[in-house]
């Protein structure tokens, strides 16, 4: 998959992971997205892929190396450790096919229908855009599919964070490191510094 392509969410699910051997580990069952602030678009975490066992699992999208229309091949080791959501995280089969969102600008209520991703210039997997589909349709009766910017979705775009770095701090002691060190590099650089400079002083 090029740097620009993007793939729908849909056509993902249910495709078989495959490990560097070519052999199956599982099958996706979901993708793992995140809100950021500063209008950014939201961040896919990883996917949710079913074991064999039917224990489903997380796996990061940094180990992702390739996405096409048959399969999904990774890299590196399996966790197996059970997938359990973290705060702040959705996922898009499971939570936001099928929501009815208010756009700007659109005749009336819509549904998600569903979600591409794409793979960016530096590696990074984002939320690229949405097809939504008239929430008030007939019964029976086919509705028209409009793909608009992820940024059109106001589910999408995250209330600004506190900029003030001690309230940051605070907030952020509820986390587990693991959460902390991924909030950290999500943030505005300039109040990633505040916070690391508050966290040091709190030592």
């Amino acid at each position: 998959m090029s740097a620009t392509s993007s793939i729908f969410v849909s056509r993902i699910k249910g495709l078989p992971m495959l490990d560097p051997n070519g052999e199956q580990v599982g099958k996706v069952r979901d993708v793992v997205i995140q809100n950021r602030s500063g209008r950014r678009s939201p961040k896919v975490k990883g996917l949710v892929v079913e074991l064999f066992a039917h224990r489903r699992i997380f796996f990061p999208m940094e180990r992702v190396h390739s996405v096409d229309a048959n399969q999904v091949i990774v890299s590196g080791l399996v966790n197996t450790r059970r997938f359990e959501s973290r705060e702040r995280e959705m996922l898009v089969a499971a939570e936001l096919f099928d929501r009815t969102v208010h756009r700007e600008g659109a005749n009336g209520a819509e549904t998600i229908f569903d979600i591409a991703i794409q793979r960016t210039r530096s590696r990074e997997w984002s939320l690229a855009e949405v097809a939504l589909r008239e929430a008030s349709r007939r019964p029976f009766q086919r509705a028209h599919v409009t793909i608009v910017d992820w940024s059109e979705v106001p589910d999408f775009i995250e209330a600004p964070a506190p900029r003030d770095a001690d309230q940051q701090v605070m907030r952020l002691s509820e986390l587990k490191p693991a959460d902390v060190a991924r909030e950290l590099h999500d943030m505005d650089p300039l109040l990633r510094a505040s916070v690391v400079q508050a966290m040091d002083d709190d030592r």
